[in-house]
């Protein structure tokens, strides 16, 4: 996926292109068939359509794009031995357990690119709630970081709003801030 142009802050980084593997597409396909299911008419079979303005398009895509790569790091890393995102408050159960260093490190380079794609502040706090949990302290804060410098731009914009008002975001905020 091509993210070497920057519309805003919001966009994407002009960091290149990211590649999906084939399973990561394949998933990401699926998810974007799952919206398109929703929109099924009611008396065919045939797959509905998502509506969206044009110069919202590229954006819906990467967001639900990026959404998939998210869920799938964490399956990574609850299949490593880490604890699952707490969909309530976000706040990291740390694991006493041995983590499979392969898959964490699936988990990582996985949340990685959702933020790359699609860099919205809470994608950050995740990213670093699996680096915390696999033992990247460091890049952890930087996560961290870059969520709380995110998230006020974030919150001024309407259509993620209805994405943040499913998290407690002042737990993420306090629990972030703790972890820098």
């Amino acid at each position: 996926m091509d993210n070497s142009r920057r519309q805003d802050r919001n966009e994407v980084y002009p960091i290149g292109t990211v590649v999906l593997t084939d399973e990561e597409q394949q998933e990401c396909d699926e998810t974007l068939r799952l919206f398109m299911a929703a929109g099924k008419e009611q008396e065919g079979d045939e797959e509905g359509e998502i509506v969206v303005k044009k110069e919202f398009a590229e954006t819906f895509q990467r967001s639900i794009i990026a959404y998939s790569l998210m869920a799938r790091a964490e399956r990574f890393l609850c299949m490593a031995g880490g604890s699952a995102l707490n969909a309530t408050l976000h706040v990291p159960c740390i694991c006493v357990t041995p983590i499979d260093p392969v898959l964490a490190e699936k988990a990582c380079i996985t949340a990685a690119k959702a933020c790359s794609i699609f860099p919205f502040s809470m994608h950050f706090y995740d990213f670093g709630c699996i680096l915390q949990q696999v033992g990247k302290e460091g890049e952890a804060a930087i996560a961290f970081r870059e969520f709380l410098g995110r998230i006020e731009f974030d919150l001024s914009d309407p259509w993620k709003q209805g994405w943040l008002n499913q998290r407690s975001i002042l737990a993420c905020m306090q629990f972030a801030r703790k972890m820098i």
